[in-house]
């Protein structure tokens, strides 16, 4: 009688294959990343003459997130100053906090291009000098404004951002000089801002 070889096999034996190797690693989940970022803002519409200060912004970031991957808080402060009316001049003063929601849409290498959303809330005030009777006002200044930003990596920690978009004020004043009335400034429907920050992660 033959005897079996080592090269039989019946069916119920089970190969196993010693290549396989350990299951892939899952990708580990990215952090929200804290930067801060400070620089110039600008405003056209809001004033006779554009409005210009500085901001601070606190934001957190985390790369492919949906639907935003971006949330800021901003403080800002602007100022301008009219053209003499009469030998008479205006000034205002706007003290805001806007937060921000943005998603980069498009990165390519050290570029990012993000549509933001905002709203801008806060006061504005308003003061008249050289006229014979001065006076102050302040006012509740709210607007909505869609955004496209623009930002650029200057290395792991720092970045460099340009803003621009428009902005739908919610309070419309009529700025005016009384005794005599004489009109100063109307605050159209929809405005233009714009901002420049330098940056760093935190």
């Amino acid at each position: 009688m033959d005897e079996p070889s080592e090269d039989d096999a019946t069916d119920d034996e089970t190969p196993f294959d010693e290549a396989w190797g350990p299951p892939p690693r899952a990708e580990p989940v990215r952090p929200w990343t804290s930067r801060l970022a400070l620089g110039a803002r600008a405003a056209f519409g809001p004033t006779p003459e554009p409005a210009a200060g500085a901001a601070a912004l606190l934001s957190f970031v985390k790369r492919r997130a949906l639907p935003f991957d971006e949330i800021a808080l901003e403080l800002a402060h602007a100022y301008a100053r009219s053209e003499p009316i009469r030998s008479a001049r205006a000034t205002f003063h706007f003290f805001l906090v806007r937060p921000l929601l943005c998603n980069g849409a498009l990165a390519i290498h050290d570029l990012r291009l993000a549509p933001c959303l905002a709203f801008e809330s806060g006061v504005v005030s308003a003061s008249g000098s050289e006229i014979p009777n001065p006076s102050q006002r302040l006012r509740f200044w709210a607007a909505g404004q869609a955004l496209l930003k623009l930002e650029v990596a200057l290395s792991e920690t720092w970045f460099l951002a340009l803003e621009g978009g428009v902005s739908f004020p919610l309070s419309r004043y009529r700025f005016v000089f009384l005794n005599p009335s004489t009109a100063i400034h109307d605050v159209p429907a929809i405005t233009a801002v714009s901002a420049l920050r330098l940056g760093a992660s935190l």
